[in-house]
């Protein structure tokens, strides 16, 4: 996975490249420009979507696209295992939104932010910029094994049976019929067209 400029035609996209063996496997226009990035780049314009991973199935977010539930919920909806990314977090919550977006959706995250000290021009001040890393070992039904790359494996439930036999979790308890992908994605285009319209 990496972030790049992609011109494609008169437009140019803040864009996500899904690379594997064989070259190309997808790419992802980042739907939700950030402050002026809005003067450089245009708005993505395709829907989001779910692609293989092995055993996984991986959805794709670029930086601020954190922001808005519903790119990473039609992720969910899709079958997405693990949300990837790429981002220049600007936003001090950014990284702890991407948290709560893996647990109301039932999904792994994997944020590649920017790494290092930056000189914060407000206060002059320098702040380390720092994550977790892991390591995803297997998806399956009931649980995803993944690994701390600085520790041992661990397993994360799906969702959490009770002593009497009560199962808890996003994808137990979301009523699926509720919420209707095309309608989602037609509601997304409108949005997308009323946003080029500004």
């Amino acid at each position: 996975m990496a972030g790049l400029a992609e011109r494609r035609g008169d437009r140019l996209y803040n864009a996500a490249v899904y690379l594997g063996p064989e070259g190309v496997r997808a790419v992802y226009r980042k739907v939700y420009l950030f402050d002026r990035e809005q003067e450089s780049f245009d708005p993505g314009d395709e829907p989001f979507r779910v692609h293989r991973l092995g055993q996984a199935r991986l959805g794709i977010l670029v930086c601020f696209d954190w922001m808005f539930p519903e790119a990473a919920r039609s992720l969910a909806l899709q079958g997405a295992d693990i949300l990837v990314h790429p981002a220049n977090l600007v936003l001090p919550h950014g990284p702890s939104a991407m948290l709560t977006r893996a647990l109301e959706n039932g999904v792994f995250t994997a944020t590649a932010n920017r790494v290092g000290l930056e000189r914060v021009t407000v206060t002059r001040a320098r702040h380390p910029l720092h994550g977790q890393q892991l390591e995803v070992l297997r998806a399956g039904k009931e649980y995803i094994s993944v690994r701390h790359l600085d520790g041992g494996p661990m397993a994360i439930p799906r969702a959490w049976t009770d002593a009497d036999g009560v199962t808890f979790g996003v994808a137990a308890e979301r009523p699926p019929a509720i919420f209707d992908v095309d309608a989602f994605r037609a509601l997304v285009e409108l949005l997308e067209a009323l946003q080029r319209r500004i």
